[in-house]
């Protein structure tokens, strides 16, 4: 796992925000139904990671609340999907 400093979160986390793909309204898309948690666990996501996975769901038109790591994902027997890359999360 990559460590990044504060500055370099906070770049990070801003340029997320910031970044709306031209189009109107917050540059993240609530889900409806609950806060974004883990599909094995059922463990709540928290912090800024609420606001980059709704980012995420918004930007590819997901609608589920449900995330896995590539490697729980790969222990259940999935695969990632060619060319599909991953969310980036801040680890507390």
């Amino acid at each position: 796992m990559q460590k990044y400093t504060p500055d370099e979160i906070a770049r990070f986390v801003a340029g997320r925000l910031l970044d709306n793909n031209g189009t109107t309204g917050l540059p993240w898309q609530e889900h409806p139904a609950a806060v974004p948690e883990h599909a094995l666990t059922g463990q709540s996501f928290t912090g800024i990671n609420v606001l980059l996975l709704w980012q995420a769901a918004k930007r590819y038109s997901l609608n589920s609340n449900r995330w896995l790591t590539g490697d729980d994902l790969r222990q259940a027997g999935g695969t990632v999907i060619p060319g599909q890359k991953p969310v980036t999360l801040v680890r507390y």
